[in-house]
């Protein structure tokens, strides 16, 4: 005989599940984390088995999985927020295997490579704009190996030997101009380095990695402000057509629901001149985000100017009936 129940995990989360005579799990589960996520799936013989899924607070996806007798079996996926994807992968009895994806969440790819319990094989690594970061071998989740690092520009940082995680051998290094960094790095003229100095060096060269980031995040920031600024600006000048006092003087109409009319058009007219040249702005500085945020502004009227002549076409039309009929 089944009934329902709700269970603590070691971790203190909630699940609501059915149980048979014997206490094991049987059928559909809901799991309610501590962090206000959910999760769904089902029991079968008190093991996890089928597809499962588990959602963030606000009903976004946040993972993907399916189970076989308790154990994780075939693709994976973790999702920010946002819902755009951050990891792709998949499982086989419980452990990752074969490839393996990373994204950051504006959707540029962050890291890929092969992933059988541990990370092994080629792996590459990107920077948020899509610009290769480093690319080597992986043993047991460590570099070994040749391995190549890249800063922001693209530019080649070093070209280096790693054993067990750990630099062993400097080949090539480079400033971000592409000169190559000589007399600072070769200690004796055998392209080796004493460890002191290369680590050193390597920390020098993550800090302007970090650096050079910041500043790119920190130009796109500005970006950001100054589109938000020009939508803004946009909507006060669009609201201000609408305003009486700033109305274009309409000649006369024979009638007051002409006129109204009359200034309806003149208004709709005057707007969307006022959004192509924000648009032509915005595509002549190459801005293609502050376009599409233009294009969104510009939506309502353009459906308002469409609506405008499809009444203006049936009026002209039934005009010309009456006309001929009489």
């Amino acid at each position: 005989m089944l009934k329902q129940v709700e269970k603590k995990d070691e971790n203190g989360n909630t699940i609501i599940c059915t149980v048979d005579e014997n206490g094991m799990g049987q059928g559909p589960f809901e799991k309610h984390f501590k962090n206000g996520n959910i999760g769904r799936g089902s029991y079968k013989d008190g093991n996890w088995d089928g597809p499962y899924e588990e959602y963030y607070s606000n009903g976004q996806i946040c993972a993907k999985a399916t189970f076989k007798n308790g154990d994780a079996e075939g693709p994976y996926e973790v999702y920010y927020i946002s819902g755009q994807i951050k990891v792709k992968g998949a499982y086989k009895n419980d452990y990752s295997a074969g490839p393996w994806e990373y994204y950051y969440e504006n959707g540029q790819l962050e890291a890929k490579g092969n992933n059988d319990t541990y990370k092994e094989g080629p792996w590459e690594y990107y920077y948020e704009n899509g610009q290769l970061r480093a690319k080597g071998e992986l043993h047991y989740n460590y570099m070994e190996g040749l391995w190549e690092h890249y800063y922001l520009n693209g530019q080649l940082q070093e070209k280096g030997i790693y054993s067990n995680g750990e630099p062993a051998e400097i080949l090539e290094a480079y400033d971000h101009s592409g000169k190559l960094i000589q007399p600072d790095i070769y200690s004796d003229g055998t392209k080796k380095v004493e460890k002191e100095k290369l680590l050193k060096f390597r920390n020098w060269q993550l800090k302007e990695e970090r650096l050079a980031e910041k500043e790119v995040e920190k130009k796109q920031h500005e970006e950001d402000i100054k589109r938000a600024e020009a939508i803004g600006g946009l909507k006060g000048q669009l609201k201000m057509l609408s305003d009486p006092a700033f109305r274009k003087p309409i000649g006369k109409a024979r009638t007051p629901e002409r006129q109204t009319k009359a200034k309806e058009i003149v208004e709709v007219r005057r707007a969307r001149t006022l959004l192509s040249r924000a648009a032509k702005k915005a595509l002549d500085k190459g801005d293609q985000k502050l376009f599409s945020a233009i294009e969104e502004v510009a939506r309502p009227y353009a459906l308002h100017n469409r609506r405008i002549e499809l009444e203006f076409r049936k009026k002209r039309t039934e005009r010309r009936t009456k006309k001929g009929r009489g």
